[in-house]
């Protein structure tokens, strides 16, 4: 059972339980509060009865939440990218077999040439994802990028990004910033959803990247490309990593049921270039729900 399945059990059964005791005034609510990072959703059950097909559906709801962890995320930035044709991230530990890896990338040329990824190295192989690669001149010549690994074969240190562009040498990288992010999710699959940019010629509250999922509970890395620099950023997005020299910024959710633009802050205005990957997970596979407790606890509404 899923949990939008879940939801809707639930909503069934308060509603069976309401008319099937005559006299009695019911009065229920079924909510769905998004978790935070690496939290599961909860469903909230605010009623005076809801039986015990109600109490089922609620501990399938609560059981088969998929819980998205963010395991690790690291940034390589200017410090030791810049002027350079190759980034390599050095992860905090390890890269675990099974886990979800997103990458961001966010850069700019002097040069008349937009750079471009032409490989990423580093754990198994990685799978570029379309329409994530944008351009911006702004005078100078920014782009951004996503790749993504969907199930890591485990046991890599560093991740390496080699980008290009005709006649470009790393004398005219301006800035060059990777982002790697991490996510684990038990008894999951993931699979691709989706991936896009978008430019704003000129802000300083700034709308990112909308993202149109297909699925309910998404792993999102968003990337913002600033020509001035990161300021801030607003909910529900949290903060990965920003490099001060470069003023680039990644940002993150999980288990996320919108795509929602982030709103980034960009002191002193100018231009933006954002992008946004999404990957879906599913349950890996169909499980029974779990046996009613003996002792349960339910929000009262008088």
């Amino acid at each position: 059972m899923e949990r939008n399945q879940s939801v809707q059990c639930m909503h069934n059964a308060l509603d069976r339980a309401a008319w099937q005791v005559p006299g009695k005034a019911f009065k229920f609510t079924v909510r769905e509060l998004p978790g935070s990072a690496g939290e599961a959703s909860k469903i909230m059950i605010e009623t005076r009865k809801i039986g015990f097909l109600g109490m089922l559906c609620l501990f399938s709801a609560l059981a088969f939440a998929q819980t998205q962890t963010l395991v690790q995320h690291q940034l390589a930035g200017d410090a030791t990218c810049k002027s350079s044709l190759t980034c390599t991230v050095t992860l905090n530990a390890p890269t675990v077999a099974g886990h979800v890896l997103m990458l961001g990338v966010a850069g700019a040329s002097g040069y008349t040439t937009f750079p471009a990824v032409t490989s990423v190295s580093g754990d198994s192989t990685w799978v570029h994802a379309p329409a994530c690669y944008g351009t911006l001149s702004q005078p100078d010549y920014t782009f951004t990028d996503c790749w993504y690994i969907l199930s890591a074969a485990g046991g890599a240190s560093t991740i390496t990004v080699t980008i290009a562009g005709q006649g470009l040498s790393g004398d005219d990288i301006w800035n060059f910033d990777v982002e790697v992010m991490d996510v684990s999710c038990a008894g999951c699959t993931a699979a691709f959803d989706t991936a896009n940019f978008t430019t704003v010629s000129s802000c300083t509250t700034c709308t990112g990247e909308t993202l149109q999922l297909s699925g309910t509970d998404d792993a999102i890395l968003q990337i913002a490309n600033f020509y001035n620099a990161y300021g801030s950023l607003a909910s529900p997005y949290a903060l990965l990593d920003d490099d001060a020299t470069s003023g680039n910024a990644f940002s993150y959710g999980l288990n996320a049921i919108s795509g929602v633009a982030p709103v980034w802050g960009q002191p002193g205005g100018q231009s933006l270039l954002a992008a946004g990957l999404a990957i879906k997970f599913s349950l890996s596979a169909q499980v029974d729900p779990p046996a009613i407790p003996t002792n349960i606890t339910v929000t009262v509404q008088p």
